[in-house]
């Protein structure tokens, strides 16, 4: 990771009790992550994505990991679960069908869907135009724990 991927803004200098003369402790207050600047892969549901925040890879301290994901038009992901963790889709674009369990209801721009843990889970596009999506997954995603159902 360079340093053009993560921003770190100066903080205040702690005001942490220590001895007199001893040199405070300086912590990052806001943390900036650039999408154009993350890396764009292909996840094990199929769908696009690049990853924005992931405490394990960007010193954040959050406790869910995010990213941005996107399927083109008449595609779909692949069936999967994920076993320790909750997600969560918020969609930014287009439209789509979101499949968990067996539910299936049609999704479009401001909806939120929560995906319990271990539930079988894909979503397809169905409009003209890709369809965007935030993923919050909670506790933070774990490559162990996506499993595909079916291909």
């Amino acid at each position: 990771m360079n340093e053009r991927e993560i921003l770190f803004t100066p903080a205040k200098r702690s005001r942490s009790a220590g001895l007199p003369g001893e040199p405070t402790k300086q912590e990052p207050s806001m943390l900036i992550r650039r999408a154009k600047d993350c890396p764009e892969i292909v996840a094990n549901d199929g769908c696009r994505l690049r990853e924005l925040l992931h405490p394990d890879k960007d010193g954040s301290r959050i406790s869910y990991s995010l990213a941005l994901a996107w399927v083109e038009p008449g595609k779909a992901t692949f069936p999967h679960k994920l076993t320790g963790e909750t997600e969560v889709y918020w969609i930014i674009e287009g439209s789509g069908r979101m499949h968990i369990g067996a539910e299936a209801e049609e999704v479009r721009p401001g909806d939120a869907v929560v995906i319990p843990r271990g539930s079988e889970q894909w979503i397809e596009c169905t409009g003209r135009e890709p369809l965007h999506y935030a993923a919050i997954v909670s506790p933070p995603w774990r490559p162990d724990h996506d499993v595909r159902v079916r291909s």
